[in-house]
């Protein structure tokens, strides 16, 4: 398993890492790559312009085909502004890379499909945790119990580039794990999200997870009964995180306000000193955050009757055959491990962890 930094010509894929008081970084010697790093944040703090081509022309010997994924712990050179581009600016047959595809033997026959995983998202997919995670543990299993193997898993912590760029791009042919809106009422979901269901397959569920709202004692939101009670109010959602729930329930512009900041973190500090009145997410990660978060056992409380249930899968973009037979072994092994119970036991010894 490796857990990727993240940089790419999509807008979701080049947001900044570290913000602006990140050390600055000098040109003509070697850098390496720590984890949330994107070559557009390293550009900016060794030339102040976010214009990252020359260091990935110096580095694709290093970085590879595909320039939307740097490896944590790759050493890099960080030329100067006006060196020439060294030979490994292009591919083995001479080719310019800015004219190689994403994952170049994405149609070999045979090859089995690439996996990534989102990274961070304890306790179901993080390169850090036992076995990757519990998402990840349980797919690799009812891989393992169809017959196959899931290989090699890249973990990277840009939630939007699996569906915008990793995936329709050709780079890997399963993400997870994902929230399938309900894809039976497009009327009742958001353009992101309707477009989700047009291009992707979902595999059957792997997890339930309760998706809650949480809010200060005393806000005038801490007596809400319904989802329209919290109209008016500035919700925050980690950014790339499932929201065709929000849009069943009418939590979007204009009724509310949604902030989404990159961190479930982010969201409660930001509950805490009244930038925003609700945090919604996923309830073990809220559990998980609130753990760690100075004074919040006292300060916040959960709007339990707002919570609703949501299930994890994998996904494949439908232009991917290899992504969809994963799916199709994925489904059978799930089957196995359910009547076995398998997929209970493993289940069980994550939430011990």
């Amino acid at each position: 398993m490796r857990i990727l930094a993240m940089t790419g010509a999509a807008a979701l894929l080049l947001g900044a890492s570290g913000g602006a008081f990140a050390q600055s970084i000098d040109c003509g010697g070697d850098y390496a790559i720590a984890r949330g790093d994107t070559l557009r944040a390293i550009a900016v703090r060794a030339y102040g312009v976010g214009n990252f081509q020359l260091i990935y022309l110096a580095n694709a010997d290093v970085i590879g085909p595909n320039p939307n994924l740097i490896e944590v712990g790759m050493r890099l050179r960080i030329p100067c502004l006006g060196d020439a581009p060294t030979p490994a600016a292009t591919t083995g047959a001479g080719a310019p890379l800015a004219a190689v595809n994403l994952r170049t033997d994405a149609a070999a026959p045979g090859r089995g499909a690439q996996f990534i995983g989102v990274d961070g998202n304890a306790p179901f997919s993080d390169g850090d945790l036992p076995g990757g995670g519990l998402f990840t543990e349980l797919m690799t299993l009812a891989m393992q119990r169809a017959g196959g193997d899931v290989g090699d898993i890249d973990f990277a912590p840009d939630w939007p580039a699996q569906l915008s760029a990793l995936l329709p791009g050709g780079g890997y042919d399963v993400g997870f794990p994902w929230v399938r809106p309900d894809c039976d009422r497009p009327a009742a979901l958001g353009a992101e999200s309707r477009a989700r269901c047009r291009s992707f397959d979902f595999s059957d569920p792997f997890f339930e997870v309760v998706l809650s709202f949480y809010t200060i004692h005393g806000s005038e939101y801490e007596g809400a009964a319904t989802h329209e009670a919290l109209f008016g109010a500035r919700l925050c959602r980690p950014d790339g995180m499932f929201v065709g729930d929000l849009e069943a329930e009418g939590l979007v512009e204009p009724n509310v306000s949604l902030v989404a900041p990159p961190t479930a973190q982010d969201c409660f500090d930001a509950l805490l000193v009244g930038e925003v009145n609700v945090v919604t997410m996923d309830a073990l990660t809220a559990e998980k955050t609130l753990e760690t978060t100075a004074g919040a056992a006292r300060k916040v409380t959960e709007l339990e009757g707002l919570a609703t249930l949501q299930t994890l899968h994998a996904v494949a973009p439908r232009t991917s055959a290899a992504g969809r037979a994963a799916l199709g072994r994925l489904n059978d092994g799930l089957r196995v491990m359910r009547g076995s119970g398998e997929w209970f036991a493993a289940v069980q010894k994550h939430r011990a962890e």
